[in-house]
């Protein structure tokens, strides 16, 4: 018989596993650690099924807080979905879904979102209820293959960074927050690789990633009160991102900035989608303003 239990730290060589079998390859063993345990605003959910001493499967959600429609809320993010192909078709996956929202529930989010890919995207559509929110594109712009590579410049996210994201706020309609609390741990405490560039309002942050056997930088996140800022920025973060053969992102503000630098729209897409907990979930194009760095993946 199939239980539905919550994770314990002694089971991690089993799910890490588990993962490995489904994807191919064994996630980082401190990137784990570091969604679930380090993250400032919500308390760790990971369940589990499993059938004596075998995890069947796993589903962990990390929480953030965000602003819905000019209201502040705590939304859940479902994050290391996995089941065993030899236990599928039993339901495994629903009822892992319904435990983690009950968890959502409980901690207090109001919404839960999904940055989802070709497998798990149809389940949670067509058979958990949840929304198609939004498609957000990617842009990408070539990088020169010479010149010295730069380093970032800010070491920890402060009140400057914060200040100037609360500037910006109000343009960005629904989104996450972006407390330094939140950006410290998301950027600054990260197993993965990222550099912080500072303006004089604002910030940029790079990252790195081989996507489809590409070496990639992508700008994980970017704030600026003004088109002018947001250039110089872009401008730092393609220094830093030097040696990657593209640089990408999805602009969340400033467009125009990242057009005039030579971004250009790809067919390259992330599915947003979304399921309320409670009251209504906003959908379609410019209710939600995402970048990079808020997906599980980049």
């Amino acid at each position: 018989m199939t239980e539905i239990a919550p994770y314990e730290p002694a089971q991690l060589d089993a799910v890490l596993g588990l993962m490995a079998k489904v994807y191919g390859e064994e996630p980082p063993r401190d990137e784990f650690a570091w969604w679930f345990d380090g993250n400032p605003v919500g308390p760790r959910t990971v369940v589990l099924a499993t059938e004596g001493e075998a995890v069947a499967g796993v589903l962990g959600a990390s929480c953030y807080r965000a602003v819905v429609n000019g209201e502040e809320a705590l939304v859940a993010l479902p994050l290391y979905a996995a089941t065993d192909p030899d236990f599928q078709g039993r339901g495994i996956f629903q009822r892992l879904n319904a435990e983690v929202a009950r968890a959502a529930r409980e901690a207090g989010a109001r919404l839960e979102l999904g940055f989802t890919n070709r497998e798990a995207g149809p389940i949670y559509v067509g058979k958990l209820g949840w929304l198609d929110v939004n498609r957000l594109r990617v842009w990408a712009r070539p990088l020169l293959p010479f010149g010295p590579r730069e380093s970032g410049d800010l070491a920890t996210f402060g009140r400057d960074q914060e200040d100037a994201y609360r500037r910006i706020a109000p343009k960005l309609r629904s989104h996450f927050v972006r407390s330094a609390e939140y950006l410290n741990w998301r950027y600054v405490d990260s197993p993965r690789e990222y550099a912080v560039v500072a303006s004089r309002n604002g910030y940029a942050v790079v990252g790195r990633k081989r996507l489809r056997g590409v070496g990639a930088a992508f700008v994980a996140d970017l704030v600026a009160p003004s088109l002018r800022e947001a250039h110089w920025l872009l401008r730092r973060s393609a220094r830093v991102a030097r040696g990657a053969r593209v640089l990408l992102a999805v602009p969340h503000l400033h467009g125009a900035a990242y057009a005039a630098f030579g971004f250009v729209p790809t067919p390259m897409t992330i599915r947003l989608i979304g399921h309320a907990l409670e009251g209504r979930m906003p959908i379609g194009p410019g209710a939600w303003r995402f970048s990079l760095g808020d997906t599980d993946f980049f």
